[in-house]
């Protein structure tokens, strides 16, 4: 039986962090933690009236081969947005968080991106 260690238990917990956190990723990027932070839509931020129209984008060098981009708001009484396209429509005062998700990446670590819609 070998003695007691700190040190290589420690080594033993890193790795085997290491290895968790690449498998719940797909272990194709190391250096991201799961959940991601969200990147940026195009705009990131646009202040509007109400009825007027906003169209949000991802920058296409975010998005893998082969992406499929689903939209939505927190706030539909503030902005409505259809599920295939960035278009929101300014529905009632206030601000709501315009957001895409990458439907082709794991569900437990997607990519996606977060606009803000502000309505005065």
């Amino acid at each position: 039986m070998r003695p007691y260690n700190k040190a290589n238990r420690v080594r033993r917990l890193f790795v085997l962090a290491l290895a968790l956190t690449a498998g719940a990723c797909g272990g194709d990027n190391l250096a991201v933690p799961c959940p991601k932070p969200p990147d940026l839509t195009v705009p990131a931020v646009e202040t509007v009236g109400v009825g007027a129209v906003v169209n949000f984008a991802v920058p296409a060098s975010q998005v893998r081969a082969g992406g499929r981009i689903q939209w939505s708001s927190n706030l539909k009484t503030v902005a409505t947005v259809p599920l295939d396209v960035g278009r929101a429509t300014a529905q009632g005062v206030g601000s709501a968080i315009i957001m895409a998700v990458d439907l082709n990446t794991a569900p437990n670590c997607p990519d996606f991106w977060q606009g803000v819609l502000v309505v005065r």
